[in-house]
């Protein structure tokens, strides 16, 4: 599903997938999967101004109340996922005040708790260097913090370049 969704395939079509997807996990009792995918279903939602339907209600939900109950049980890995959808979609929609709080809030917690999947350390340093330069950019405070957190996005994809 995440595959899919970032390498640009049509919603539409991959709506449909993510709904049966989400069905079947709903059905074999495989939450934290299921769970897991809601992020990438909310931003889908947000970006195609449509709802992914899962058993015929939406399954849109509350990414606020996702991201504190995978805190809560320590599934860092979840945790990450909706804090990478939030800033993805906020930079998009430019809800600057939104991606501002959650760089801020969780930039620090995931360098120090690293991720296993590469792919969330590759989008999370993508969006937090994206929005550190706008905000050195827009901002005349806080220049340095915005500053670090940029040139490091920059040093880990120099290095993944390598």
């Amino acid at each position: 599903v995440y595959r899919s969704f970032f390498s640009g395939c049509l919603l539409p079509h991959l709506g449909e997938d993510v709904s049966c997807f989400m069905r079947l996990m709903l059905r074999h009792k495989r939450v934290s999967i299921y769970i897991s995918v809601v992020p990438i279903a909310n931003a889908m939602a947000a970006l195609s101004g449509t709802q992914i339907l899962v058993d015929g209600s939406v399954g849109e939900e509350d990414d606020e109340q996702n991201l504190a109950n995978a805190f809560d049980k320590k599934e860092i890995y979840l945790a990450e996922l909706f804090v990478i959808e939030e800033i993805m979609i906020g930079f998009i929609f430019r809800r600057m005040d939104a991606v501002e709080r959650l760089v801020r809030k969780y930039t620090e917690f995931f360098d120090i708790y690293d991720s296993t999947s590469a792919m969330s350390i590759i989008q999370r340093s993508f969006y937090s260097g994206l929005a550190a330069f706008y905000f050195l950019r827009e901002s005349s405070q806080d220049q340095e913090y915005w500053e670090v957190i940029g040139m490091r996005a920059i040093k880990k994809f120099e290095n993944w370049a390598k």
